[in-house]
C-alpha cells in the first residue's frame, strides 16, 4: 500500500513512509469517520421526526373523531335548551307526542311511529309513571325531547362510531336512537342511578360541564364504549342530561395507524384505566411494569409527559376536548436497529471509500504520465477559454450598446410624448386630435419596444440579478389583473383571476421579475385573443420530494392558439409564431423570450400547450420558500352555512368564484338561466333552506346580466336572496347608489378579488359590512389641532426637525390631521436652539440631515438636560428611513426614546406622540370629519384618478390620501414639488458616482429614499435603497449598474402622475 525504501540496518528493518501521504490518508480517514457520524445523526433525526408526525397524525384524528361527537352533543344540548324556551302552553301536540301510547302499569312508549316518519330515523322514547296529569312542565319537556330526533339521526349518520344517542330524563324517561321496540330497551328507574346520568346531576356537577364516564360494557352487545354528556336545564331546575356513546373500539382502531417500527401508541383515561392500544404484526409491547409506571405519571401530570424505564422511552399529550392521554413507547434497541438501517447504505459507501485508499499507492505512480497529458490539455483549455472569453466580451459589448442606444433614445421619446400630451390639451379639430393619438400611441408603442431591448441586453450581459423578498403572491396576482383589466374590457374579453385556496398568500420570491412576467403572459393572452376570456390560474403543485412550495402558474386563453410547429418557434429572441402575426399584432418578439430568461433565473421551467384555433395555455413552475405564515385578517367573515347561487359567465369564471367560496365553506351551486335561477331561488325558499345571495356575470359590452340581476333582486319569493353583480369596471363604476337600489345588493369588479368576493357574500347574511371600496383617509371623525402658544404653554407642542422639503410638507400635514400643534426645524442645530427655548413638550427628529444630524442633536439636548436642576427628560422620537435591524439600537444609543420608519404610517406616529406625551390627547379636540376645519387655507377639490390605469408598484397614492384625507391639488402639488427637487437631487447622487465621491452619493440615496417612500413613489423610493445598501457594503459596482435604472424609474413617475393630473 505504501511506497517502502527497506533496508537492513544493524539488522533491524527500518520502513521509510512520505510524511504528505501519512497527512493525505490520515485526513482522509478522520473524514470518512465525520461522514459517518453525520449520517448517523441525520437518520436518527429523520426518524425522530418521523414518529413524531406518524404520532401526531393518529392524534390529531383520535381528537377529530372525539371533537366531532362533542360538537353535535353541543347542538344537542342547544337544540334541547331552545325546545323548552319555544314550547308555549296551549300549544296542540305534535305527531310524535300523540303517538306516545300509555300502559295500564303507568308505562309509554313510542313503538308506533305515525307517518310520514320513519321509525329508524326517529328513535323510541320509553318512560314510567305515566303520561296523563303530569303537568305543563313535562309536556314541554316531552316535546323538546321529541324535538332531538333529527339531531340523533344526524348524529348516528355523521359518527359511524357512535351506537347511542339519548335524552334521560329526571321525569322517569328516555329517548333513545336507534329505534328499538320497548321491550328490548325500555326505560328502567336504574338507569337514573347510572354514572351517566348520576355525572349530570348538580351535586357532582355543580358548573353544569360537559363530561366522560367511566368504561363500561354496553348492554346491546356494542363492547366497551364511554359515554359524553352534558347536563340540561330548564332555568335552575335540573331536567336531565343529553349523551351519546362512543365505542373505545374505533378509538382503539385508530392507534393502529401508528407504524410498529416507531412503537406502540395507548389510549389512557384519566384514573388510569387503558382503553386501547396499537396492535399488529411485528410490534413489540413495553413490559408491563415500565407501562404501568408510565401510566401513573402521566395521570400524575396536566401537560405532556416524558420519562425513560427499562429501555423504554415514553412520552403523553393530552388529547383535546377530552382529558384522554395518548402515550407513545418506543424500544430504544428498537429504534438504534431503525437508525442503523437507514444508515446502511452510507456506512456501505463509507466502507468501499476506505478500501479504494488502498489504491490511491498504485494510481500516484500513474499521476506522471497523466501529468503530461494534463499539461498538454491544459494548453488546448486555455486556447478555449481565450476564445469563450472573446465571445463573452463581444456579447457583453453587444449588450451594452443596445442599453446605451435605448438609454439614449428614451430622452428625445419622452419629449416627443410630452409634448404630444400637452397638444391634445390645445383646441383642436377632430382630424388633428385624431393625429396627436396617432403620435402618443406610437410613441408609447416605441418605448415598449426599447423597453424590451434593454431588459433582454441586460439579461444577455448577465447583468440583471433575482431578489428574493417575502412576497404577497395574492396581491401581487391581482394587482396584475386589475392593471390589465381595462384592456381586456376594451375587447370585450373577461379576464379571470384564480387562486388556489392550498397555495400559501406569502412565498419568497423576486416580486418585480414575477409581475412581469405575469403581465407579459397575460397581456399576450389579451392581444391575442378576440372572443371569449383570459384566465390566470395559480395552483399548488405536489409537495412530494421537495421541501419547497411548488407554484404553477397557468395563462389561459381562447385566442387563435399555435400551431406545434409555430410552438417551436417560441421563447426565442425577436422570434414570433410566424410573419403576418408580427404585421398584425405587432411587437419586438423579445417578450416570451425575456419572459424565459426570467422564469429561467427564478430556477423554474416555462413552456406553452395550444392547438391551433382552440386557445393557448402559457405556464411556468417555480419552486419556492414559504414566507411568513398566512394570517387571515381578524375580521375576516366566515361563509360556514351559507348558500350562494352562481348565474352566467365563463367556465373559468364560475370554477375560480366556486373554487373560492367553497374553500371558505360555503355550499355553491351553478344555474344556467335566469328560469332556472328564479325557479330554484324560490324553491329554496320555500323549503326553508333559502339561498343568501346570488353571483350574476354581466359579460363585457353586454347589458343582458345587468337587466337579470335586476329583475332577480325585486323578484318576490326568494326568501331575501342578495343579488350580487360581477362586472366590468366601467359599468360598475357607473351604477349609482339608486341605481343599485333597484334590486341590486352590491356590484363587484371584473377581475374579482378575493377579499372583495368574500366580504360582499358575508355581507348578504349580515356577517360583515357592505363597504368594500378601499379607505380614501377620511372618516366619520377629525382631530383639531390647539393653537401654537396654547400647546407650548401646557406641553403639547412638537418639534419636527426635518430637512427634506417635501418630508417637511408630509409630516406637517401628519401632525395636522392627527390634531397635534407642531413647529419645524430645518436640521440638527436649527433643532437644538428651538428645544433650549423650552416651548416643546416632545421631539421628532430625522437622523440624517446637514449640519447637525439627529443623533447628535439628541445627545446634546441629553447633555443639557443633565446638567440642569429640574431633571426634566423630553422625548425625542427617531423618524428615520433605516429599517435596519440595527438602526432602533443606534438611536436609543444616542438617548432617543423611540424608532418609527419612513414612510410615516399614521397610527404608528399617533400612538408614539401619546405614549410620550399625554398631554397632546388632551389638548386636540375631536370633531366630524364633515364639519372639521380645512387643514389647509384654502379650499382645494378632490381629484378623479383612474385607479384602473394606475400601477401602486410604481405610484402608490393611498399614501397621500392617508395624510390629505383624499386626493387634491394640494396633494398633487405635493408630487410636483418632490419630482422638480428628487431629478435635482437624483442629479447630484450621479454626479457623485462619477466623481467617486461615494460617500455624498450615498447621503443622497438614503434622503432620496425617504421622501420618496413618503410621498409613495414606491419604485423610486426602492431603487435609491438598493443604490444605498450598494454603497454602504462597498459595492461600487452594483451602484453603478442600478444607476442606469434612475432615468427610466423618474420616466415611470412622470407618467403615473400625468395619470394622476387627467
Amino acid at each position: 500500500m505504501f511506497h517502502l525504501l527497506s533496508k537492513i540496518e544493524s539488522g533491524a528493518l527500518i520502513v521509510r513512509i512520505p510524511v504528505r501521504h501519512i497527512l493525505f490518508y490520515l485526513v482522509v480517514i478522520i473524514a470518512v469517520i465525520t461522514f459517518l457520524w453525520l449520517q448517523v445523526a441525520e437518520a436518527n433525526q429523520r426518524i425522530e421526526e418521523q414518529r413524531q408526525t406518524a404520532r401526531l397524525d393518529v392524534t390529531r384524528r383520535v381528537e377529530q373523531s372525539i371533537g366531532t361527537a362533542v360538537n353535535f352533543l353541543e347542538l344537542m344540548h342547544a337544540q334541547m335548551e331552545e325546545g323548552l324556551v319555544r314550547a308555549v302552553p296551549g300549544t296542540p301536540p305534535s305527531p310524535l307526542r300523540r303517538a306516545l301510547r300509555a300502559d295500564v302499569d303507568g308505562s309509554f312508549n313510542l313503538d308506533v311511529v305515525p307517518a310520514p316518519y320513519d321509525r329508524t330515523l326517529v328513535g323510541n322514547l320509553t318512560g314510567l309513571g305515566g303520561l296523563s296529569q303530569r303537568g305543563v312542565a313535562f309536556e314541554a319537556e316531552i316535546e323538546a325531547a321529541l324535538s332531538l330526533h333529527t339531531a340523533f339521526a344526524q348524529a348516528q349518520r355523521r359518527l359511524p362510531n357512535i351506537p347511542w344517542v339519548y335524552y334521560i330524563s329526571a321525569n322517569r324517561f328516555a329517548f333513545v336512537y336507534p329505534w328499538a321496540q320497548a321491550e328490548d330497551l325500555a326505560f328502567e328507574d336504574k338507569d337514573l342511578e347510572m354514572e351517566y346520568f348520576q355525572a349530570s346531576l348538580p351535586s357532582n356537577n355543580p358548573s353544569g360541564d360537559l363530561f366522560f364516564s367511566k368504561l363500561y360494557e354496553d348492554d346491546g352487545g356494542k363492547g366497551m364504549m364511554a359515554t359524553i354528556g352534558m347536563p340540561v336545564y330548564h332555568g335552575d331546575r335540573h331536567l336531565g342530561v343529553v349523551a351519546l356513546d362512543i365505542t373505545v373500539g374505533y378509538l382503539s382502531s385508530l392507534l393502529n395507524g401508528f407504524p410498529a417500527t416507531y412503537g406502540t401508541l395507548t389510549l389512557v383515561a384519566p384514573d388510569g384505566q387503558i382503553l386501547g392500544t396499537s396492535q399488529g404484526q411485528g410490534r413489540r409491547q413495553a413490559p408491563k411494569a415500565a407501562m404501568q409506571a408510565a401510566i401513573r405519571e402521566t395521570t400524575s401530570h396536566d401537560g405532556p409527559m416524558r420519562m425513560k424505564r427499562e429501555g423504554w422511552e415514553f412520552t403523553s399529550h393530552i388529547l383535546r376536548y377530552s382529558n384522554w392521554r395518548i402515550l407513545m413507547a418506543q424500544d430504544e434497541s428498537g429504534r438504534v436497529r431503525a437508525v442503523m438501517g437507514e444508515s446502511a447504505p452510507p456506512i456501505l459507501v463509507a466502507m468501499m471509500l476506505l478500501g479504494l485508499i488502498g489504491g490511491m499507492e498504485f494510481r500516484r505512480r500513474t499521476d506522471e504520465r497523466i501529468r503530461k497529458q494534463s499539461e498538454i490539455l491544459a494548453k488546448t483549455n486555455l486556447d478555449l477559454a481565450r476564445a469563450r472569453d472573446e465571445a463573452e466580451q463581444a456579447t457583453r459589448a453587444k449588450s451594452t450598446f443596445l442599453a446605451t442606444m435605448s438609454h439614449e433614445i428614451r430622452t428625445p421619446m419622452n419629449g416627443v410624448l410630452a409634448m404630444a400630451e400637452m397638444l391634445a390639451d390645445t383646441p383642436l379639430n377632430e382630424d388633428q386630435q385624431g393625429m396627436v393619438k396617432v403620435v402618443r400611441d406610437s410613441g408609447g408603442a416605441l418605448l415598449t419596444i426599447i423597453n424590451d431591448i434593454l431588459d433582454f441586453s441586460k439579461i444577455e450581459a448577465g447583468r440583471l440579478g433575482i431578489e428574493w423578498i417575502d412576497t404577497d403572491i395574492l396581491s401581487l396576482t391581482e394587482g396584475v389583473g386589475d392593471l390589465l383589466a381595462r384592456r381586456a374590457e376594451e375587447k370585450s374579453l373577461t379576464l379571470t383571476i384564480d387562486f388556489d385556496p392550498a397555495l400559501p398568500r406569502r412565498l419568497i420570491a423576486d416580486p418585480t421579475r414575477l409581475r412581469q412576467v405575469l403581465l407579459n403572459l397575460t397581456g399576450n393572452a389579451i392581444k391575442f385573443t378576440e372572443h371569449g376570456g383570459v384566465s390566470v390560474r395559480l395552483d399548488r403543485l405536489p409537495d412530494a420530494d421537495h421541501d419547497k412550495v411548488g407554484l404553477r402558474a397557468e395563462i389561459v386563453d381562447t385566442g387563435i392558439g399555435l400551431t406545434p410547429e409555430q410552438q417551436g418557434k417560441l421563447f426565442q429572441p425577436f422570434a414570433q409564431a410566424d410573419g403576418t402575426t408580427a404585421r398584425r399584432f405587432g411587437g419586438t418578439g423579445l417578450g416570451l423570450s425575456i419572459c424565459r430568461r426570467l422564469v429561467e433565473l427564478m430556477g423554474g421551467t416555462i413552456g406553452v400547450a395550444s392547438q391551433a384555433g382552440e386557445g393557448s395555455t402559457f405556464w411556468f413552475e417555480l419552486w419556492l420558500d414559504a414566507g411568513k405564515a398566512d394570517l387571515e385578517a381578524v375580521d375576516t367573515p366566515s361563509l360556514w352555512g351559507l348558500r350562494v347561487a352562481i348565474l352566467g359567465g365563463l367556465p373559468a369564471e364560475r370554477a375560480s368564484l366556486t373554487r373560492t367560496l367553497t374553500a371558505r365553506e360555503a355550499e355553491v351551486v351553478e344555474m344556467t338561466d335566469e328560469a332556472m335561477a328564479l325557479t330554484a331561488l324560490r324553491q329554496a325558499a320555500a323549503d326553508g333552506m333559502h339561498f343568501h345571495a346570488i353571483l350574476i356575470d354581466a359579460y363585457p359590452g353586454d347589458g343582458v346580466g345587468l337587466d337579470i340581476a335586476r329583475r332577480l333582486g325585486v323578484a318576490e319569493g326568494t326568501g331575501g336572496t342578495r343579488t350580487v353583480l360581477i362586472a366590468p369596471v366601467s359599468l360598475v363604476s357607473t351604477l349609482s347608489e339608486a341605481g343599485r337600489a333597484k334590486g341590486i345588493f352590491a356590484a363587484i369588479p371584473k377581475p374579482v378579488r378575493q377579499a372583495r368576493l368574500i366580504k360582499v357574500v358575508a355581507a348578504a347574511d349580515g356577517r360583515a359590512s357592505l363597504d368594500i371600496t378601499a379607505t380614501t383617509g377620511s372618516s366619520d371623525t377629525a382631530w383639531q389641532a390647539p393653537e401654537v402658544e396654547s400647546a407650548a404653554a401646557n406641553g403639547a407642542l412638537v418639534l419636527v426637525v426635518e430637512d427634506n422639503a417635501t418630508n417637511q410638507i408630509v409630516i406637517r400635514q401628519a401632525m395636522r390631521k392627527l390634531g397635534f400643534a407642531a413647529e419645524i426645524a430645518g436640521n440638527g442645530l436649527e433643532g437644538l436652539a428651538a428645544w433650549r427655548t423650552g416651548r416643546f413638550g416632545v421631539v421628532v427628529t430625522d437622523c440624517h440631515m446637514p449640519e447637525m444630524d439627529g443623533y447628535d442633536m439628541t445627545r446634546a439636548i441629553r447633555l443639557d438636560e443633565g446638567s440642569a436642576a429640574d431633571g426634566r427628560h423630553v422625548p425625542v422620537i427617531a423618524l428615520s428611513a433605516d429599517a435596519v435591524s440595527d438602526a432602533a439600537q443606534k438611536c436609543r444609543d444616542a438617548g432617543m426614546d423611540d424608532y418609527l420608519t419612513k414612510p410615516i404610517e399614521l397610527a404608528k406616529l399617533e400612538a408614539a406622540v401619546l405614549r410620550w406625551a399625554p398631554v397632546t390627547a388632551e389638548m386636540r379636540q375631536r370633531v366630524s370629519a364633515r364639519h372639521a376645519p380645512p387643514v389647509t387655507p384654502s379650499p382645494v377639490a378632490p381629484v378623479s384618478v383612474p385607479t384602473a390605469e394606475m400601477d401602486p408598484t410604481i405610484l402608490d397614492i393611498s399614501r397621500l390620501k392617508e395624510m390629505f384625507g383624499h386626493l387634491d391639488t394640494e396633494a398633487i402639488t405635493l408630487l410636483d414639488m418632490f419630482l422638480v427637487q428628487a431629478e435635482a437631487r437624483a442629479s447630484s447622487v450621479e454626479e457623485a458616482l462619477n466623481n467617486g465621491d461615494l460617500k455624498n452619493a450615498k447621503d443622497g440615496s438614503h434622503s432620496l429614499k425617504g421622501s420618496a417612500n413618503g410621498v409613495g413613489a414606491v419604485a423610486l423610493g426602492d431603487l435609491f435603497a438598493r443604490i444605498e445598501t450598494a454603497l454602504k457594503e462597498g459595492n461600487e459596482e452594483m451602484a453603478q449598474e442600478l444607476r442606469w435604472n434612475i432615468a427610466p424609474a423618474f420616466e415611470d413617475l412622470r407618467h403615473q402622475i400625468r395619470i394622476v393630473k387627467g
